[in-house]
């Protein structure tokens, strides 16, 4: 991750960019608390508070163009549909989409929007794609916590994004694949419902590969639980989507680095770090 030799704060303090990038990893890693940051890098607790927003705001402006994006630069669809077909009926199939509902401290205002009746809590929810190199794609949000993923799906302008890719070698039109809270279009494939039998074994079949998603929103929380602890991710007083947006961003650096569950399962290699940060 390209970082300057030197950070500037707005309290004019001259702070190195790798101590940067420790303080914000140190404090996105576990729900420690600022004096804990103190005593580990001898700051004050000022001084560490704002290394933390300055870090986030650097890395959402300088690479969150990375996340929005359907067709990672090093990536091939082609090679993505291959991958999925060789575990699944699916050969047009290049990722898996679904929707997180990441919970936050009840809001002091507009409450009752934040408010997900299924989890029932207050919320904020993002709309992601997992590729099967093992990377999050096309990741949008925040939204509020009552939309249904369909809502997700329709203000993302994702769609646009798969109308517009090349089509496969054999004429075929790329696809993704969801579960049953998405409409079912000739870019999203969902599960049968009231499946026959042979219906019922492509619903396993790709229910087994959909799971991939899912160990992408759980490595983001496990590797990064500080966007996990709803009472510290207070709507008004944080930037909780950014938050959550940059941990998701950390996660594909991570996996690029050391791979992932997904890679397992698709035997597919991720993008190297150089590679997927060159922007």
């Amino acid at each position: 991750m390209a970082l300057l030799d030197t950070i500037r704060l707005k309290n004019r303090c001259l702070i190195p960019g790798m101590e940067a990038l420790c303080v914000v990893l140190y404090r996105l890693s576990y729900p420690s608390r600022l004096t804990d940051l103190m005593e580990a890098f001898a700051r004050s607790e000022s001084v560490v508070s704002r290394i933390v927003s300055h870090m986030i705001n650097f890395i959402f402006n300088r690479y969150s163009q990375l996340l929005r994006t359907l067709q990672h630069p090093s990536t091939n669809l082609n090679e993505m549909a291959e991958l999925v077909g060789n575990v699944s009926p699916l050969k047009n199939c290049i990722g898996f989409i679904d929707g997180t509902v990441r919970a936050i401290c009840r809001p002091v205002y507009d409450h009752e929007t934040m408010y997900n009746g299924h989890k029932r809590k207050h919320a904020v929810k993002f709309q992601s794609v997992m590729v099967p190199i093992g990377i999050s794609v096309a990741v949008h949000g925040p939204y509020e916590g009552k939309c249904h993923d369909s809502f997700l799906l329709a203000q993302s302008g994702l769609m646009g994004q798969m109308a517009a890719l090349p089509r496969m070698d054999n004429g075929d039109q790329f696809c993704l694949y969801g579960d049953a809270a998405y409409p079912s279009l000739p870019q999203i494939i969902t599960a049968y419902q009231s499946p026959n039998p042979m219906e019922e074994q492509f619903n396993k079949s790709m229910s087994k590969a959909r799971e991939s998603v899912e160990y992408g929103f759980g490595k983001v929380v496990m590797y990064w639980p500080f966007c996990d602890f709803e009472k510290n991710l207070k709507l008004h007083l944080q930037p909780v989507g950014k938050i959550y947006l940059v941990c998701t961003l950390l996660t594909n650096c991570h996996t690029c680095l050391y791979g992932n569950n997904v890679n397992s399962l698709f035997d597919s290699s991720p993008p190297s770090l150089e590679d997927y940060l060159a922007v």
